[in-house]
């Protein structure tokens, strides 16, 4: 989650380089809702990878997320998605700050989302705070994966630069990655450019930071959460590099953290 980092360009550059999630990821999750009636919530719905397949898919779900810019696109595709689709509600509330006015029957966070809560205080509220929206039993999916870097941090500052394309423009991110593996901490400060032919229309920065877990780790703090079954599971998301992908699946939330509800 970028929290308040979060830039426009940033997010386009985000669902011009991957805008849906694929047939198994959909699948996954919209099973684990299957048991209820109740909306699914999307925590840190983006521009809508996740949410929009599902709903296209006949899954009524929530989305929240802190960025004006990210769900003003995910509303565009929902928009001009195949006809009919379920019911969405999309919400601007950062995630750690979670307190909505509806109950939903699971909840899916994405490791891209999750694991940028660097602070495990942090981590655990924001758990918490997803239970209380849980009607019981609850399902909550976290999709995570401990990065390449992990294994094999770099010796110095890592430059990336990629690019997508944007209508007749062309977006550039440019990273410089500072990887502390001793304390699982991945800083990035990310230059994004929007560039139409040699011109440069607009640029932005953004800088956030990533962590990762073991699964034991996890486990324990969605436990501490208030959720009574918790178990490991092999993540849907295809494996890309040296990184490693899990997922964890837990039901039986009882909440700790009460909100206004």
């Amino acid at each position: 989650m970028r929290a308040g980092a979060a830039t426009a360009l940033a997010d386009r550059f985000e669902l011009a380089c991957e805008s849906a999630a694929d047939a198994a990821e959909v699948a996954w999750v919209a099973d684990a809702a299957a048991g209820s009636s109740l909306a699914l919530l999307d925590v840190g719905c983006g521009v809508g990878r996740m949410l929009v397949p599902l709903a296209v898919a006949g899954r009524p779900v929530h989305g929240v997320d802190a960025s004006a810019s990210a769900l003003a696109l995910c509303a565009e595709r929902l928009a001009i998605a195949p006809r009919p689709i379920a019911a969405v509600e999309l919400v601007r509330q950062p995630p750690a700050e979670l307190n909505l006015p509806f109950r939903h029957g699971a909840a899916y966070i994405g490791g891209d989302r999750f694991q940028r809560i660097v602070d495990p205080t942090a981590a655990l509220a924001l758990v918490a705070r997803v239970a209380a929206h849980l009607v019981a039993p609850g399902v909550l999916l976290l999709d995570l994966v401990v990065p390449a870097e992990a294994e094999h941090a770099p010796g110095g500052t890592l430059v990336e630069i990629r690019t997508a394309v944007d209508g007749d423009a062309t977006l550039v991110a440019r990273s410089e990655t500072l990887v502390d593996r001793d304390g699982r901490r991945i800083d990035r400060h990310i230059r994004y450019e929007r560039r139409v032919g040699r011109s440069i229309a607009v640029r932005e920065d953004v800088r956030d930071a990533l962590t990762w877990y073991a699964e034991d780790e996890v486990v324990a703090l969605v436990r501490a959460a208030g959720f009574t079954t918790v178990e490991v599971v092999t993540s849907p998301r295809a494996v890309v590099g040296g990184e490693r992908r899990f997922a964890v699946r837990a039901t039986g939330s009882d909440p700790i953290y009460s909100g206004n509800k």
